[in-house]
């Protein structure tokens, strides 16, 4: 249970708010710092918070990373213990400045874990491009099956295990033009031998083609491993350029790590699926966001 826990507090993208959290305690330090005592915390707060940010794995943007860092090395720099009266106006400016960047980096971050607005796919039938993560595999029934049962809508599973993002293409063939696209692709290009620059050529071809029709398309954000951030910042980049929304990676890493979800520890068993239905049931068909 507890292993599970972290590695969805890791993997999820909640120990990026977790390590904010961590860092802005340091800044408020900074206001307090009257002894080594409290100078030590406030070092530890803003290292161990940068860490769990940066274990999160979380796709910041190149401009918002240039920012955060630039900002938070003139903090640092111009900072200290004993700050002397012609500086502390510059000190003031150099904290306010980073709190404010830092501020608008997880203020943009939050919303890519909120729930997806997805009510306008309507009752379109819809088609799961997928790996094993949709496909059929063992004698589970695939969460597709299960949500399109709960639900009454009509939904096409083409899903293959062990598809990535290239030979998901082939996935592209059975779908018909009247049909919206939920994608759940990417993970197999992380584990396996994929590099990042041929992760965003594939998925770039793949939601270039989905995009030739006037089609809705979402698609599951990837649960990411620690410093995989590029593929993160990959997919987010041609989900903008194509206008394909995300769906939080929590959704799908919290299937797979609930208690008795996987067969394997990485493919969904019938627990997994069922679960994976129930939510996307929630964002499609209840509307409860």
């Amino acid at each position: 249970m507890l292993k599970n826990w972290f590695i969805y507090h890791i993997v999820s993208g909640q120990a990026f708010f977790a390590g904010a959290a961590l860092v802005f305690v340091g800044w408020l330090l900074s206001w307090r710092v009257r002894s080594a005592r409290v100078g030590h915390l406030r070092r530890l707060s803003i290292v161990f918070g940068l860490l769990l940010m940066g274990l999160s794995g979380t796709p910041l943007s190149l401009v918002s990373l240039v920012l955060l860092a630039g900002s938070l090395a003139a903090w640092l720099l111009i900072d200290g213990h004993q700050v002397a009266p012609e500086r502390r106006r510059v000190v003031f400016m150099s904290r306010c400045a980073f709190l404010l960047i830092f501020a608008v980096c997880v203020i943009n971050e939050l919303r890519y874990h909120l729930p997806p607005n997805l009510a306008n796919f309507g009752d379109q039938p819809i088609c799961v491009i997928g790996d094993s993560m949709s496909a059929e595999f063992d004698a589970s029934t695939p969460w597709p099956a299960v949500w399109a049962k709960r639900s009454g809508r009509r939904i096409k599973n083409v899903a293959v295990a062990g598809a990535d993002a290239k030979s998901a293409m082939r996935q592209c063939r059975e779908i018909d033009d009247q049909s919206n696209v939920i994608v759940e692709i990417g993970g197999n290009d992380i584990l396996g031998d994929a590099s990042a620059d041929d992760f965003e050529r594939s998925l770039d071809a793949l939601l270039r083609e989905l995009t030739q029709k006037p089609r809705k398309i979402a698609m599951f954000e990837i649960p990411l491993p620690p410093w995989s951030h590029r593929f993160g910042a990959i997919q987010r980049r041609l989900a903008n350029r194509y206008g394909v929304r995300l769906i939080p990676k929590r959704v799908l890493l919290g299937a797979v790590t609930a208690e008795q979800a996987t067969s394997d520890g990485l493919h969904l068993s019938q627990q997994g699926h069922n679960l994976l239905a129930a939510q996307m049931l929630r964002f499609f068909d209840e509307q409860t966001y």
